[in-house]
């Protein structure tokens, strides 16, 4: 009997001890999962990474969209004022010749000759306009379209252009139906290129009796033209660039161009050359040729084109889009580089979450007991400061104790005279005047009273209630308390700004001790001055109340350490205290969400300010 085992699926996994130990730990236990399961964790691996990649590409693609259509758009205006200048140029020289010609048309001289009344020659008056004003030539044609004089004569042996007949020219059909005639063409005689422009010759009577011509080399015109700008072309009817400021674009033919035809084109363009491969292509509006196959034209141009009925001539300029496209692909480069930063931060953040999790994890039950053994400190630090806050009140009330026995003294002496005296009374029957005596008694009574209760209040530990109380009665209780040292060492006490309760938030007793600890240090401080006086200034400002306490000793030496424990300008080793009161006392108001505040005053004085939050009362 044979056993047949099926192929059990194990998966191996490394434990996560790996990390803490260097020392990989490997388990193998049956899958109970999909196979596919495995390929699931590195695929939410990688969605990361490629989706930020996507998303970089996007961003990156449409900025290079955004910026090159903008691009694109600036080039186009940069291109139209460009080829508004140039044409601008082109026809001011244009209108200097047909000012020219108007000129020449109305001249006695070529007047008479036209209508056969002169046989004067007048080749040296047409030479000279020509130098004049830059003209290749200058020529007389009759009506019959002859040319009867011309500015070349130089006698029968050079008769240059005389002679010849023009009639067939649109240029002279125009002129003699008096217009203005303009053409332009090829000729041999002064420069391959040339323009004409021709005006009507009117006889005496009226009728036109011939016409006159002057002709313009294009290579003279473009002489003139800067070569730094952007290449400009002007293509006539038949797609022949005529004219250019790039030379090596002159007379090459671009067959797929249609212009209106005006009129037709007066030399052959049969053995022109072909203009230069390209392809024309449109972007974002935009006329684009690529490729181009020209040496003076970039490889990527915006080409606008304008047509010119006044010289009927498609003008074109060729502007390089290779910066736009450079900066879009810049501007595009900048914009994936934040996109991968950006995932790059979050991928890093991640691996830091991931880290500070199993930190937290591992630290999670050494927090615990951290946190129980720091709120059992903390209740200790609390009753410490309980006690030190006791200890103040009870070191305040020994400093007192000499003063308190003769203040009660004082008025037992006085109880014991006044029970005496009134036994007396009564013994002989005065009752009137031994009433008076136990009136006089009671108000002694009273005054034990009063210093018993005051006393008492001061001594007895207060709970840690903050509530409503009224600032100027802590006041008063303080100054009742340190009345018998106020008394005994001759200081003058004066309070301002106390008209009308000020509500705080406070705790009266530790309020009286803050108090007591401040009037008990300006008192020592008082000792040697001839001037013995401690001012209270209660003021409100916004929702705080501001109580300073001024005294005219001779200052504080180091006012910023004064609320440092165990800082004391008092002799060491005296028997007046450690120099924890005003440390005890900062933290009191400290509770309170207060400050108190220490600094010299410019009379030589020191100034305690205490600042409360104010409670709203309801009248």
């Amino acid at each position: 009997m044979h056993a047949t085992f099926q192929p059990m699926d194990v998966c191996a996994t490394f434990h996560t001890d790996f990390l803490r130990s260097g020392r990989p730990a490997l388990s193998v236990f049956p899958c109970t999962h999909r196979r596919d399961s495995f390929v699931t964790l590195p695929l939410r691996k990688l969605l990361g990474p490629a989706g930020f990649f996507l998303a970089g590409a996007a961003v990156a693609a449409a900025v290079y969209a955004v910026s090159l259509r903008e691009g694109l758009d600036t080039l186009q205006r940069t291109a139209q004022a460009r080829l508004a200048q140039s044409n601008d140029r082109f026809l001011g020289q244009v209108t200097r010749f047909q000012q020219l010609v108007n000129s020449l048309a109305r001249h006695p001289q070529i007047g008479a000759v036209a209508a056969g009344k002169s046989k004067d020659d007048i080749s040296d008056l047409m030479l000279t306009f020509a130098l004049a004003s830059g003209a290749g030539d200058v020529f007389l044609v009759n009506h019959d379209g002859v040319i009867i004089a011309s500015s070349d004569y130089r006698g029968a042996e050079t008769p240059g252009r005389v002679g010849r007949s023009v009639a067939s020219s649109d240029y002279i059909q125009a002129a003699l139906d008096g217009g203005l005639g303009w053409s332009h063409g090829l000729e041999e005689l002064v420069e391959p290129r040339m323009l004409y422009f021709a005006r009507a010759v009117f006889g005496e009577d009226g009728p036109v009796i011939g016409s006159v011509v002057v002709s313009v080399s294009v290579a003279a015109l473009e002489f003139e033209w800067s070569f730094g700008l952007e290449p400009v072309a002007y293509f006539d009817q038949a797609g022949v660039i005529f004219v250019t400021n790039r030379p090596d674009l002159a007379l090459q033919r671009d067959p797929s161009l249609t212009l209106p035809r005006a009129r037709r084109v007066q030399f052959p363009t049969d053995g022109l050359p072909e203009i230069f491969d390209y392809r024309s292509t449109q972007l974002f509006g935009h006329r684009i040729w690529r490729d181009i196959d020209s040496d003076v034209l970039p490889d990527a141009a915006l080409v606008l084109a304008r047509y010119i009925p006044r010289i009927e001539l498609q003008a074109a300029i060729f502007q390089d889009i290779r910066p736009v496209q450079e900066r879009a692909f810049l501007f595009a480069l900048l914009s994936s580089a934040l996109v991968g930063l950006i995932g790059l931060g979050v991928w890093v953040t991640n691996l830091r979450r991931r880290a500070l999790a199993e930190r937290l994890l591992a630290e999670e039950a050494a927090n615990e007991q951290l946190e129980a053994r720091v709120d059992a400190r903390t209740q200790e630090l609390r009753e410490t400061q309980k006690q030190l806050i006791a200890a103040g009140r009870l070191s305040a009330l020994g400093e007192m104790s000499a003063g308190i026995s003769h203040e009660l003294n004082q008025p037992l002496a006085a109880m014991q005279n006044f029970a005496e005296n009134g036994k007396k009374l009564i013994e002989k029957g005065r009752t009137e005047q031994a009433s008076e005596n136990f009136d006089r008694l009671r108000e002694q009574v009273d005054r034990v009273g009063r210093i018993i209760r005051s006393l008492r209040a001061f001594a007895r530990k207060e709970e840690q209630e903050i509530r409503a109380i009224d600032i100027s009665e802590a006041v008063d209780r303080a100054l009742a308390i340190s009345d018998i040292r106020l008394r005994r060492n001759g200081v003058e006490v004066e309070r301002h700004g106390f008209g009308e309760p000020v509500t705080v938030s406070a705790g009266q007793v530790r309020l009286e001790q803050v108090l007591v600890n401040i009037l008990g240090n300006a008192i020592d401080a008082l000792a040697d001055s001839d001037v013995r006086k401690i001012t209270f200034d209660l003021q409100k400002m916004g929702n705080r109340a501001h109580l300073s306490i001024r005294d005219t000793g001779p200052g504080i030496e180091a006012p910023d350490q004064v609320f440092e424990p165990f800082y004391s300008t008092k002799d060491p080793g005296s028997s007046n205290g450690m120099g924890l009161g005003l440390s005890i006392s900062h933290g009191i108001i400290g509770s309170f969400s207060g400050t108190l505040a220490c600094r010299n005053t410019k009379g030589g004085g020191a100034e305690f300010e205490i600042e409360l939050p104010l409670v709203e009362t309801v009248p």
